[in-house]
């Protein structure tokens, strides 16, 4: 599901689940995703959007716009050079409140601005991938 987060799939809105549950240390920081559009030749097209649709209950979300190398895509795929290349795309950290130890989670909606062509032609396209994540803090 990796290469979900990073380039836009599919139809003018379509919308898709993924559920994901993650352990980490009370009282750190975990980026719970990272996402980009980029083209063939390695350049970013547009930065997604991270809109949290339902917050955590014990804890907070940051998201914020940075350059990372993407690193979802597989050896198949022409963008999997890209890896190594810094891109301008978004990020979202969760921090669990102080002192909480549990499960959180959050629903969350990336969306994307360009489709996923065939060739190097990519047009504005609205999608939408609804996502579920669960963090087990210990």
């Amino acid at each position: 599901m990796n290469k979900a987060f990073l380039v836009a799939i599919g139809t003018a809105i379509a919308l898709t689940a993924c559920t994901s549950t993650s352990q980490m240390p009370a009282g750190r920081t975990l980026q719970f995703v990272h996402a980009s559009e980029v083209n063939r030749s390695c350049v970013a097209l547009d930065v997604p959007e991270i809109t949290i649709l339902t917050p955590p209950q014990h804890g907070r979300v940051k998201i914020s716009k940075s350059r990372f190398k993407p690193d979802g895509f597989k050896p198949s795929n022409s963008r999997y050079k890209c890896r190594n290349t810094l891109v301008d795309g978004v990020t979202a950290e969760y921090t669990p409140d102080a002192g909480f130890v549990g499960r959180d989670s959050l629903k969350y909606r990336l969306t994307y601005h360009f489709n996923e062509p065939k060739d190097e032609n990519y047009k504005r396209e609205l999608s939408h991938e609804d996502h579920s994540k669960s963090f087990d803090v210990r």
